[in-house]
């Protein structure tokens, strides 16, 4: 009987000890309760469903990768040495056709360079880059159709005056060129036109790491080879004695001319980039002055031809300054730089 009521009294003893817990853990947990359900009302809910959203598109992207990688690959044929053309290239432009122009895709882009003495390979689903003229002449494409590819591309360069032969646009599915004109366009439908971009290692820069414009070393810079007015553009700023940064090339890609990284130091310090025109009047400092916060000054080209004008045309939202003559940016700059809101303004135009 001892043993009994002692194991009796063990389990009420133990009951107790339960209850006690009970009672002081209901109040905690309604406590804990009332605070989560706070939580989620005050901005717990949009803490959740950010982490649902983000889950979400994290789910999506992988749908999107794995769809991405179950396509036909891109072939992007160059028919020349791609390398900078200050390091013993022809172009500048690789790094912008590659990763820029074609880093939405959303397909696998294979990589091809022809050798400079023989046509490039013949495939489906290609993109065929090229200077001036395809290797194989204006039939080329319509050779490649007769033999049956598919999916064929061109990616047009160098025609800066518009006087190269495009009537092999009509063999191609769809063709890529550079420097915008009006006729082009309504004479070839199938063709779109490609801004130039930047040079290759100039790279994107932060804009959040730029210097802002009114407290730039440099009022404006030049960087280039002499040619088209750009003479005239010269002797304007010399007669008006504004302290700009020159560096004249000897030629388009001259080996002796500043770094890529040089040229881009420059620019990030320089408030206003002068941005004349060359064979055409677009040019690749005009997108490198953009890219590092500089304001472009371009003169306006319609006065020559307003349907190649691609400022007029192609860019509409230019942000840039517009003259007619540099003697009028010459005249322009001084009273931007007295008005530190207002050129601030601008680069914030530039940059946004």
């Amino acid at each position: 009987m001892v043993y009994k009521g002692a194991r009796t009294s063990c389990t009420w003893s133990r009951t107790i000890v339960i209850l006690c817990v009970l009672f002081l853990a209901l109040p905690i947990a309604y406590i804990l309760f009332s605070s989560a359900n706070h939580l989620y009302q005050v901005g717990g809910a949009d803490l959740f469903a950010s982490m649902r959203l983000s889950k979400g598109l994290e789910d999506a992207k992988k749908v999107e990768l794995a769809a991405a990688l179950s396509k036909r690959p891109l072939n992007l044929v160059f028919e020349f040495d791609i390398r900078p053309k200050d390091q013993g290239g022809l172009i500048y432009e690789f790094d912008w056709i590659r990763h820029m122009i074609l880093g939405g895709v959303n397909r696998p882009v294979r990589t091809w360079v022809s050798s400079p003495s023989t046509r490039a390979q013949k495939m489906n689903d290609s993109l065929l880059v090229f200077l001036f003229k395809p290797k194989g002449g204006s039939g080329y494409f319509n050779e490649m159709r007769q033999e049956g590819y598919t999916n064929l591309g061109a990616y047009h360069m160098g025609n800066e005056l518009f006087d190269q032969d495009t009537s092999f646009y009509k063999d191609l599915d769809y063709v890529f060129y550079n420097y915008y004109d009006v006729e082009l366009l309504r004479r070839e439908p199938k063709s779109t036109y490609i801004p130039l971009g930047l040079k290759a290692g100039f790279c994107q820069v932060n804009p959040t790491t730029l210097v802002p414009s009114n407290e730039r070393r440099h009022v404006c810079s030049f960087m280039g080879s002499i040619r088209s007015n750009r003479q005239m553009m010269l002797d304007a700023f010399a007669a008006a004695n504004l302290s700009c940064v020159l560096s004249i090339d000897k030629e388009w890609g001259d080996p002796t001319q500043l770094t890529t990284i040089e040229y881009r130091a420059v620019l990030l310090e320089s408030t206003f980039a002068l941005a004349p025109w060359g064979n055409n009047p677009e040019t690749l400092r005009m997108y490198e002055a953009l890219e590092a916060g500089a304001i472009p000054i371009y003169q306006n080209y319609s006065i020559i031809e307003a349907n190649r004008d691609f400022v007029l045309h192609g860019l509409p939202n230019w942000p840039g300054l517009i003259v007619n003559s540099w003697e009028e940016a010459t005249l322009l700059i001084p009273l931007y730089l007295q008005d530190k809101k207002l050129i601030l303004q601008l680069q914030a135009d530039v940059i946004n």
